[in-house]
């Protein structure tokens, strides 16, 4: 990656990839955890990067996550259209639904880096998964609402009845992440920088 500053704008450049991890999650439906946690730990490595760099990315979702297919299968962070200032206080509707966080969707003002790391945790539970763990962050969303509301226990229920009965039971360590991620108050949400 490189970087270009412009008076006015700033200009990342990327070589290009052959796949992106929503091509290979329709391909492979999900990711097995030692996998999913290697692309996982390279994401928020990149976005820690970006965010070092005083931007925000603003609408992190698999099809802007691209894999290359030389020697190790890196992850590149991709399409930096929406990308901000990190520390800007932001009301701007940016995104794609199904990762905007809940202040996004209530289109109240916001951190542009907290709303990175709510979709760090869809991106996860959708690699591990094979699934969105809802619809969108609101709270006319019943799966949504049990997270909000604290009913993990009732969430990780439906979320398991709705996997393949050969999945084997998701870990401890990825439900505590998944819910340290999706947290409806942005400040209780870990810093990715």
């Amino acid at each position: 990656m490189m970087l270009f500053r412009g008076i006015y704008y700033s200009y990342f450049v990327f070589p290009a990839y052959q796949a992106d991890l929503f091509v290979v999650l329709s391909k492979t439906g999900r990711l097995q955890e030692p996998v999913a946690r290697y692309y996982f730990k390279q994401l928020i490595d990149g976005l820690q990067h970006i965010h070092n760099l005083g931007f925000a990315h603003r609408n992190l979702k698999p099809k802007n996550l691209f894999i290359d297919d030389k020697e190790d299968f890196n992850m590149k962070i991709a399409d930096f259209v929406f990308a901000s200032n990190l520390n800007e206080n932001s009301k701007t509707f940016v995104g794609t639904i199904d990762y905007m966080s809940p202040e996004i969707h209530l289109k109240m003002h916001h951190q542009p880096g907290k709303a990175d790391v709510f979709a760090l945790g869809v991106i996860l539970f959708n690699m591990i998964t094979g699934q969105a763990p809802f619809q969108k962050a609101t709270y006319e969303d019943k799966n949504y609402l049990m997270l909000v509301q604290n009913d993990t226990k009732a969430f990780w229920q439906q979320v398991q009845s709705t996997l393949d009965p050969n999945f084997q039971s998701l870990s401890q360590e990825f439900k505590s992440l998944i819910e340290f991620c999706l947290r409806l108050e942005p400040t209780e949400r870990p810093l990715v920088s």
